[in-house]
């Protein structure tokens, strides 16, 4: 008997973490994503059907119950998540990640 994974936990794309400004992968010219900049990420079943954008100050760590870490090694942080939905976290870069190769978390 095999395990059947949950059709309802989030899965990141292949490639599908970008600098939201230019759309190109880290690594690439033009990918990096600096501490404090916006970065998109693409999926399936990251957030909400329906796209929720925050709207007031101060941002928070979670919007619409989705949360993003940027872990490297042990160390983690949360970033900022601005806008959600099913397909696309747009998410701000915390200041104080863990240098520059990470990984995002998503909570289910």
């Amino acid at each position: 008997m095999f395990a059947q994974p949950s059709i309802t936990q989030p899965l990141i794309a292949p490639g599908g973490i970008l600098n939201a400004a230019s759309l190109m992968a880290p690594g690439l010219p033009g990918g990096a994503i600096a501490r404090g900049s916006l970065f998109s990420l693409f999926g399936q079943r990251v957030g909400p059907a329906a796209g929720i954008a925050a709207t007031a100050f101060p941002l928070q760590t979670a919007l619409a119950g989705v949360s993003v870490k940027v872990t490297q090694g042990a160390n983690s942080v949360d970033a900022i998540p601005v806008f959600v939905n099913a397909n696309q976290i747009n998410a701000i870069m915390p200041s104080n990640a863990p240098g520059w190769a990470w990984q995002p978390l998503l909570s289910p």
